[in-house]
């Protein structure tokens, strides 16, 4: 597992470095998309080009995430 810090708003305003440990790899559910999983994971949605680039070998297109794919975080 790797280690990632980033910075995250909370809903109060407060901001905050997170330093969870983060998974090698997520499957593709249903819904979503690199923005969403670059959110829940980085802490910020633009950083979805970051996974695209990780992964651009299994994916065609940034838009087009299959269900089931295997990312590397």
């Amino acid at each position: 597992m790797a280690e990632a810090d980033y910075v995250v708003t909370l809903s109060t305003g407060k901001v905050r470095v997170n330093n969870k440990i983060l998974p090698e790899t997520y499957t593709v559910r249903k819904g979503d998309s690199l923005y969403k999983i670059a959110r829940r994971f980085y802490g910020d949605g633009a950083r979805w080009r970051e996974l695209y680039e990780k992964n651009a070998a299994k994916l065609k297109h940034p838009c087009l995430v299959p269900e089931g794919t295997v990312l590397f975080l």
